[in-house]
C-alpha cells in the first residue's frame, strides 16, 4: 500500500489537519471570527436563493458572480465555495448579518474578501 493510501484511508490527526489548512482554511480572512461566518452565511443564503431558481446552483457559481471583475485567485474561490457548501448543508436560516438586499450581500462579501491576506 502506498502511503497515499494510507493518507486516504486512515489519515493521521496531523495529516487531516495539513490537508485543512492547505485547501479549506479560512484563517487568512482575517482575526474576527464574526466575519468568517458571516461571509459563509452570506454565500450560502445567496446560494440557496438561487438553487430556488436553479437547483444546480452552486456556492462557486455565487462566488464567481459576486467577485466579477476582483482579483481573487481561483483556487481560493473553490476551496471557500466547498466550506460553504458544507456549512450550509440541510440548512434553511441564514444570518444576513444585517443586509437588506442581495446587493448589500454582494457588498459585505466583497468587504470581507477585501481583508484576504494571501501571505
Amino acid at each position: 500500500m502506498s502511503n497515499m493510501d494510507t493518507i486516504l484511508k486512515n489519515p493521521s490527526y496531523e495529516e487531516l489537519r495539513s490537508i485543512y489548512a492547505k485547501y479549506f482554511s479560512l484563517r487568512s480572512i482575517g482575526a474576527d471570527i464574526n466575519n468568517k461566518f458571516g461571509l459563509i452565511s452570506l454565500v450560502g443564503f445567496l446560494t440557496d436563493k438561487a438553487r430556488q431558481k436553479n437547483p444546480d446552483a452552486s456556492c462557486y457559481q455565487v462566488l464567481l458572480k459576486v467577485t466579477n471583475g476582483r482579483n481573487f485567485p481561483d483556487d481560493y474561490l473553490k476551496c471557500l465555495a466547498i466550506v460553504c457548501e458544507d456549512f450550509m448543508y440541510n440548512v434553511k436560516i441564514f444570518n444576513t448579518c444585517g443586509c437588506k438586499s442581495a446587493q448589500e450581500m454582494v457588498t459585505q462579501i466583497n468587504n470581507i474578501l477585501d481583508n484576504w491576506l494571501p501571505f
